[in-house]
């Protein structure tokens, strides 16, 4: 990928990501649920842009432990 890239978290519809920080072991996503999933995979998505529109997406599954009425 040429520099410099964007990046761009999406999540389902009904969960919103409040914060995104990154380490130097790894990133920590935290957000809030508007709805129950137990039992249902969540997922969150990662899409990095290059400087010329070339990208590259990786995908993962959360749960959602706290819902917010």
């Amino acid at each position: 990928m040429n520099s410099p890239c964007t990046f761009a978290w999406t999540s389902n519809s009904y969960v919103t990501i409040d914060h995104v920080a990154t380490g130097p072991t790894n990133t920590r996503i935290e957000g809030t649920c508007r709805i129950s999933t137990i039992g249902n995979p969540n997922q969150v998505t990662l899409t990095v842009t290059d400087s010329v529109g070339a990208t590259a997406s990786a995908q993962r599954n959360f749960k959602c432990t706290t819902i917010v009425p």
